[in-house]
């Protein structure tokens, strides 16, 4: 069936409904609600933005000037021999952490250790010893121990010197 072609005369309404007070109420209420519903997501945004701006902040200050990660560097001048295994064990509240010191007597623990109050236990145990007419001598332990030791950031040193052997020990 074809659709009749309709100009403006045949589309005007000689009576078109006039809203009331009840359709004006309900247009009102509407609008009330969308502001409502905008409002409520400009706070959502500003607290998101505070949040963020905050957690930068808080990342910020904890970032940069002096590290605060505690490393160890064992020294002697007599004590240690050379491929000495030198191990160290820190050891307070907050746990206990074990290292192994490199070539030039630096201790890095695989955990991060915080500055403070530490009981510091080092061991060192000597190259083994070649065998002399086909026996194994084997290597030396010798164990020192600090009273609490206060850690700093950064490198701390503990030179074997200063301290008492608290035992030779076997491996």
């Amino acid at each position: 069936m074809p659709i009749p072609l309709l100009n403006d005369v045949d589309l005007s309404d000689p009576s078109p409904p006039v809203p009331g007070n009840p359709e004006r109420e309900a247009v009102h209420a509407r609008a009330r609600t969308l502001v409502r519903r905008r409002r409520a997501w400009i706070g959502v945004g500003a607290v998101a933005v505070v949040a963020l701006v905050a957690g930068s902040v808080i990342l910020l200050s904890n970032s940069g000037g002096a590290p605060r990660v505690a490393t160890i560097a064992v020294k002697s001048s007599t004590q240690a021999e050379p491929g000495s295994k030198i191990t160290v064990v820190l050891q307070n509240d907050s746990g206990r952490f074990v290292g192994v010191a490199d070539e030039s007597g630096t201790v890095r623990f695989g955990d991060d250790i915080v500055p403070g109050t530490y009981n510091v236990l080092v061991t060192v145990e000597s190259a083994p010893a070649e065998s002399q007419g086909g026996v194994d001598i084997g290597s030396a332990v010798v164990t020192y121990r600090t009273f609490p030791e206060e850690l700093a950031p950064g490198v701390n040193t503990i030179n074997l010197d200063d301290l008492v052997p608290v035992g030779p020990t076997t491996p």
